[in-house]
């Protein structure tokens, strides 16, 4: 209604295709698109949200063209380039992808993501020698010398080297121990099957770090991927006596409580579910929580809620 009321005004256009979108509902989302682009053939947002649907619609060639498209409008835009990158990478056009992020560090130089980005493409191009070299060569004189070696394990973790990851981080602790690589190697480690191995690793690191925050939250986060429900409860609960109205930590406490059968588990998701009303991992956790301690009746609007705003989370539609 309100793209037939303001028909010159992409926006809300856009925003029904993002809609249409966000549910996988990818054959109206690119009808409302086809649209658009014949109606505003120039206006970046819709050359960026039709290539978007088209890399997740598995059309690479559409979304390079569209990208291309839009760098030449939006030359100064370094977030163009970055995405024109992704998707020629996904049409299978590294060397075009290099030249497009070269082009984005040239106009955000300090940006430590795209630099991230381009060491991933230069692995693809020449292996982990290429990686190592452009990330020292990307270092700036004023950044920490751990980048490096971050941004090279991340792109060894994204090729599917998880244990080649590892190691590059391990490596730079030896030399330059910080909290971004122990971090990231603990997450390594994680995603790879181990959180256990991960958690380990940080509460190593937190005896002689114990102010280091991020540290903690994590390992809360590796002890409850883990099951080690006790080890989890005692994190958390630690973190919400400083947090005390951090909506993440208080739903995941709830669970934690769930897991060991704690009564406090239903208070606990309230008072998430208080300060957050529309978070729908909320809902799941305050509906589930519901219908364990015996009142399905009760949960079920929580978890139906859930459900609707979460459609591809399988433990969500399991709940």
């Amino acid at each position: 209604k309100a793209a037939i009321a303001a028909p010159k005004d992409p926006m809300p256009a856009l925003r029904l295709a993002n809609l249409y979108a966000g549910q996988k509902d990818w054959s109206d989302a690119l009808t409302v698109m086809r649209g658009l682009a014949a109606q505003f053939p120039n206006n970046l947002d819709v050359l960026d949200l039709m290539a978007r649907i088209q890399i997740a619609t598995n059309d690479a060639a559409g979304a390079v063209a569209n990208y291309r498209r839009a760098t030449e409008i939006g030359t100064n835009m370094a977030v163009l380039f970055e995405r024109y990158a992704a998707a020629q990478v996904v049409a299978g056009d590294v060397k075009g992808a290099k030249q497009s992020l070269q082009r984005a560090i040239q106009l955000e130089p300090t940006n430590i993501g795209l630099k991230s980005e381009e060491v991933e493409v230069e692995y693809k191009l020449g292996g982990l020698p290429a990686a190592q070299a452009c990330a020292k060569a990307l270092l700036g004189p004023k950044e920490d010398p751990s980048n490096a070696a971050l941004w090279v394990s991340a792109a060894l973790a994204r090729e599917g080297k998880p244990a080649d990851a590892a190691q590059v981080l391990a490596d730079a602790e030896k030399s330059h121990p910080s909290s971004s690589l122990v971090l990231q190697h603990a997450m390594i480690l994680a995603a790879n099957g181990d959180p256990k191995k991960g958690a380990t690793l940080l509460k190593t690191w937190l005896i002689s770090h114990p102010t280091d925050a991020n540290a903690h939250r994590v390992v809360a986060d590796l002890d409850m991927q883990s099951k080690d429900w006790p080890a989890a409860q005692a994190d958390f609960e630690k973190l919400i006596a400083q947090s005390p109205n951090d909506v993440v930590l208080l739903n995941d406490l709830a669970w934690v409580y769930l897991q060991q059968g704690n009564v406090k588990a239903r208070a606990m998701a309230d008072r998430a579910h208080a300060l957050a009303p529309l978070s729908s991992a909320v809902e799941d956790t305050l509906g589930w929580i519901m219908v364990a301690q015996g009142d399905a009746k009760g949960g079920l609007p929580y978890l139906k809620a859930a459900a609707y705003a979460m459609p591809q989370d399988p433990t969500v539609q399991f709940h």
